[in-house]
């Protein structure tokens, strides 16, 4: 008898280490994902401030990307994009993750201000 419950206590907890591990390398893949879109959108900046100003094609860089995704259940999150420029100036731009369905959706959280902000900063030459 004392067997059968050891073999049941240790299934149980195989079963639910197996779970736990799934939900981590879900979240990982989350997160993996949503930093590769919002560097895809940051590229996608860089070549529209680069075609608008050649000073900028020079100085405008992707400093970093700044995930915040929560704990393993959430399927939601955000990102912050760091673009920087010449003499030290640089632009962030806030993103929202969301996972539905095995799909990972990226778009901005506030669209006026970052297009607004996208656009001073080519103005000003990226700088």
């Amino acid at each position: 008898m004392a067997f059968i419950k050891k073999a049941g206590a240790f299934v149980i907890l195989l079963t639910v280490c197996g779970y736990a591990a799934q939900k981590l390398e879900a979240h990982a893949a989350f997160e993996k994902t949503g930093e590769k879109l919002v560097r895809q959108l940051g590229g996608k900046i860089l070549d529209g401030l680069g075609s608008a100003s050649p000073s900028c094609r020079g100085y405008a860089r992707i400093d970093s990307v700044m995930l915040e995704s929560g704990w393993l259940q959430t399927e939601k999150g955000s990102a912050v994009l760091y673009i920087s420029g010449k003499n030290d100036s640089a632009i962030s731009i806030r993103y929202d993750i969301e996972s539905a369905k095995g799909k990972v959706y990226v778009k901005p959280a506030e669209p006026d201000a970052a297009q607004l902000s996208v656009m001073r900063f080519g103005i000003n030459d990226c700088g």
